[in-house]
Formats: structure tokens, sequence, C-alpha cells
């Protein structure tokens, strides 16, 4: 599961998943934006993550941090409670991209049901140990890659949610540009048009100081 949140302050927002025991819960979250970005002030770009497991205990947390990547090997079967905590901030909502996988494949897991098929046909030689190092491995780079990817998607978020901020300033500010020509144009063909009409009041004070 992965998606962007908007927490706003002093509230907190969470979430929930089932594992079981010989899985592996991983988490990764990043605050990509914070309610006085705008302004210029990126110090707040911080967020208290952390993991309650069924039976009511912190098992994972990290204080006021702006990104960080968990696993946690689950010991108790249960729904565990995952919540992004933004409660301390007074003023400030976050935007956070949060991910969060359930790893079926972790070390003490992965090859739990090829043992038993290969059991009866296990060899003296090394040939099964050198597979598994070989596909750990590669499972292993695979979830590096996904990690980087995962990563750049956050910075993408981030930017684009920069940008349509921005796009919105800018609509903002050609607009009233667009306006103070239209009104400064006017003005200025009024004071041509009575700088040349007779019965005006711009043309008799003109004509007295010329």
């Amino acid at each position: 599961m992965e998606l962007i949140t908007v927490i706003k302050a002093r509230e907190k927002e969470c979430f929930y998943q089932f594992a079981k025991p010989r899985q592996a819960l991983r988490f990764e979250y990043r605050v990509v934006d914070a309610g006085f970005s705008s302004l210029g002030i990126t110090r707040d770009l911080k967020i208290t993550f952390y993991v309650r497991s069924p039976d009511n205990k912190v098992v994972v947390k990290d204080v006021k941090k702006s990104n960080g990547i968990k696993t946690y090997e689950i010991k108790k079967a249960g729904d565990y409670e995952m919540c992004l905590d933004n409660s301390f901030s007074q003023l400030s909502s976050k935007t956070v991209y949060f991910e969060v996988s359930v790893d079926v494949s972790s070390a003490g897991y992965r090859w739990t049901m090829i043992n038993e098929l290969l059991e009866s046909d296990q060899k003296r030689n090394d040939t099964i140990s050198r597979l598994k190092r070989t596909v750990n491995k590669v499972k292993d780079d695979l979830e590096n890659i996904k990690h980087h990817q995962d990563t750049f998607r956050a910075v993408e978020a981030r930017d684009i949610h920069i940008q349509e901020k921005n796009l919105t300033k800018v609509n903002a500010f050609s607009s009233l540009t667009t306006v103070f020509i239209m009104l400064f144009g006017s003005f200025h063909l009024f004071v041509l048009k009575s700088m040349f009409t007779p019965k005006s009041l711009l043309y008799r004070i003109f004509k007295r100081l010329c």
C-alpha cells in the first residue's frame, strides 16, 4: 500500500495492516511538503511515526523526522497500527508519502515451502544452497531497486505538488497583472480623450495651466 496524505496541524492519521509470524512489515515515509513551504520555511518538514502491535505496545517509533525506512519482524499475529503523528505542530500541515508492504519472503520464510518439496530429494552436494544464495541475492537486489524507485516517486510527488502551487500563484499574478493593465489602459485612454474634449474638466484644467 502506498499513498500521499495530508495531515493537519495537531492531528494524526493511522492505518492498519494484518500480519503474522515469520512475515516482516516494511515501512517508508517521507514528508514532501509542509503548510509553510510557500513562505520558504522548510525546517518544519518533520513528522512522528510509530507502530503499535496487537497487544498495544509501541514496537517502532521515529520522533520528528523528515523520512525513514523501517522493517519489523512479526512476532505476534494481528492488526498492527501505523500512525503518522503531527500533533506536535501547532500551525503547519504536512503532506506525507507513506508506504507499507508485507514481506512474505523474508529469510526465515522464503524457503519454507520449497524445503518441504525438496526435503526428500536433498543430495550431499551444495547445489540447492548455492541456488538459495543466488535467488536471495536477486530478491534483495530487486528490493533495493524498488526502494530507489519509491524514493524517486516520493520526490516526484513533492515536485508535482510544488509545481501545482506555483502554477496557482502564476495564474493569480497573471490575472492581477492583466486587470491592472486593463485599468491603466482605460485610465490612460480617458485622460487622452478628456484632453481633446472642450467640455471636460481635464481640458479646462490643462487649458488654464497652459
